[in-house]
């Protein structure tokens, strides 16, 4: 498909509206961990955009048309909405977009087994207690979770090992 095209070129800009969010966060860190040229915007500050600063992710605290210019493909979620500027420019300028869906559906393709959790209440609990037992019987667990997990510290792991991806996911916009 169009995406797995994309992402086959690392030298590829991919650029998240909307980067500040736990799931696009762990997305934007995955791909960075998976070697991928990654930057976003967010409108505000928090201890999402401070861990991506501390990857070496440039972002922006603004939606700007400029901020996209050199972006080979662009990330949102259900919470950007058609008429944000940054989102206009790329239609302007015939940049991919694709849904955070996508990005996951991609990442969670790369591993031998997945898991996918979903559902209104517990989910990153539930979540956390699957990557707890898989790793207990010895299996090499990447995940991504909606929530920042106590005992990890962290709302992503991505290893070379992939025998299993754990997703919190989300059917609400329709996207699962």
């Amino acid at each position: 498909n169009k995406l797995n095209k994309l992402l086959s070129n690392k030298n590829l800009k991919i650029y998240f509206i909307g980067i500040g969010g736990c799931g696009m966060s762990s997305l934007a860190l995955i791909l960075k961990k998976l070697n991928y040229i990654v930057s976003g915007s967010d409108l505000i500050k928090s201890k999402f955009t401070k861990k991506l600063e501390e990857k070496n992710i440039n972002l922006n605290y603004s939606h700007d048309p400029k901020n996209i210019i050199n972006s080979s493909l662009i990330v949102k979620s259900s919470a950007i909405k058609d008429d944000n500027l940054e989102i206009i420019e790329a239609y302007k300028l015939n940049i991919p977009i694709f849904h955070r869906s996508e990005i996951l559906n991609y990442i969670i393709n790369l591993h031998k087994n997945s898991i996918g959790i979903l559902g209104t209440h517990g989910k990153g609990t539930v979540t956390g207690s699957i990557i707890n037992c898989l790793e207990s019987n010895s299996y090499n667990v990447n995940y991504s979770v909606g929530g920042i997990l106590i005992n990890k510290k962290n709302n992503f792991c991505i290893k070379n090992e992939k025998d299993y991806f754990v997703a919190e996911v989300d059917e609400s916009d329709g996207s699962f």
